[in-house]
């Protein structure tokens, strides 16, 4: 057990286990993210620590595997937030944290009454903590900066205080909702710790937590943007790390697993690109984009053709169009044509036979929606005709399987 502490100093070795667990799942030690055996022992104690009626464990003929089962239709709130709130410190930190909010319960304060007060208490003890005033004046500029204490000036002196503390009861419902909907839900969860606890009045069918260890990816995606910088992307693949100096423009969100993705604009390649915000192991922010409003424009107009996450390979759309036999009483297959088609058009060309027609990036990322109507496909007919033959090849592999090759 030595080593092992539920407190963390870097949020990127939980984030890369939770992944192991919970999004990969089921590997070994020996398997999962390729570390040390006690490294492994250690991250996955931690994690139980948060998760631990998540966590699940098989044995098979190669050993024991650990992963995490979560059903989010069952699960009153996203549990991965308590992983952001098992932040590590230091002894001389976290005491100065709460001297300095227990001083200014009493009133407000200039930075050397702070100081006096917070000296003399820390003298009490037999081995008193080294304390440096220059660490009062920068915990005191980043607690202003966030609002946490409040600051105003009389000429060149500042006095502090705290800010009047809000009544959270009339947002519950609000921070309840918010917190598992919108993205980056953890300030709305971390409110809601400091209310009674109460069931939630909201479930979700569909709800995708998969995305919050990478919350702190994009919140640093999210600065990036607001201040119309680019970002040095240090990213990992199946094969090895690399950088990439991309533009962000905007995160999406798959419907159908949650995944989240950045779109942006590779600055040395100079085109458009998408990005697994889990694969980005860290995001460093650069100089401001001057045309960063020039390119915010040009992907809006691309953006339609964008089935799914794939711009191709050449940044060029192609033309997908298929005929689908629709008799009456079947009037769900056309309405699924309207909710599903992403901004293609439907047409009546013959009496119940409707067309579907759309210009997309990469024609064989609408394959697997345009198999779900199996059996009332009339004709087929692609600009790219690399993916039509793909289709048809799949289709005529699975007419051999089931012995209807005739």
């Amino acid at each position: 057990m030595a080593g092992y502490s539920e407190l963390i100093k870097n949020f990127e070795r939980v984030r890369a286990y939770i992944r192991e667990f919970y999004v990969y799942g089921c590997k070994s030690r020996e398997e999962a993210a390729k570390k040390s055996s006690r490294t492994y022992d250690n991250e996955k104690r931690r994690i139980e620590s948060w998760l631990h009626e998540y966590m699940g464990a098989r044995r098979d003929k190669e050993g024991k595997t650990v992963f995490l089962s979560l059903d989010s239709r069952r699960a009153a709130e996203n549990p991965f937030f308590r992983a952001f709130a098992a932040k590590s410190f230091t002894d001389a930190d976290i005491t100065l944290h709460f001297l300095l909010f227990d001083v200014l319960l009493d009133g407000e304060r200039t930075q050397t009454q702070l100081t006096e007060e917070i000296t003399s208490r820390l003298n009490v003890f037999d081995e008193p903590l080294p304390f440096d005033e220059s660490t009062l004046r920068k915990k005191l500029a980043e607690y202003a900066e966030k609002g946490l204490i409040r600051k105003r000036t009389e000429g060149k002196r500042a006095f502090y205080s705290l800010p009047p503390v809000p009544d959270l009861a009339p947002l519950r419902t609000a921070l309840e909702f918010f917190s598992e909907a919108a993205p980056l839900g953890e300030p709305g969860a971390f409110l809601l710790d400091k209310l009674p606890q109460r069931p939630s009045p909201f479930r979700f069918k569909h709800h995708y937590v998969t995305g919050t260890p990478d919350d702190e990816i994009l919140l640093a995606l999210f600065e990036a943007m607001r201040e119309k910088r680019c970002v040095l992307l240090h990213k990992t693949s199946r094969k090895k790390e690399n950088d990439s100096t991309v533009v962000p423009l905007c995160v999406g969100a798959g419907t159908q697993s949650g995944r989240q993705y950045l779109f942006g604009w590779d600055t040395v390649y100079r085109v458009f690109r998408s990005y697994r915000l889990d694969f980005i192991l860290r995001v460093k922010s650069l100089d401001v984009c001057e045309n960063f409003d020039d390119l915010c424009k040009k992907f809006t107009q691309i953006r339609p053709n964008i089935w799914g996450v794939s711009l191709g390979k050449d940044a060029k759309t192609s033309r997908i169009q298929f005929s689908l036999k629709i008799e009456k009483g079947e009037e769900y297959i056309l309405r699924r044509l309207l909710r599903e088609g992403r901004g293609g058009s439907v047409e009546q060309t013959e009496e119940n036979v409707f067309t579907f027609r759309a210009d997309v990036f990469d024609s064989e990322e609408t394959l697997g929606w345009i198999r779900t109507f199996t059996g009332r496909i009339l004709s087929l007919d692609f600009s790219d005709r690399t993916a039509e033959n793909k289709f048809k090849n799949d289709l005529q592999t699975m007419y051999r399987l089931y012995g209807l090759e005739e």
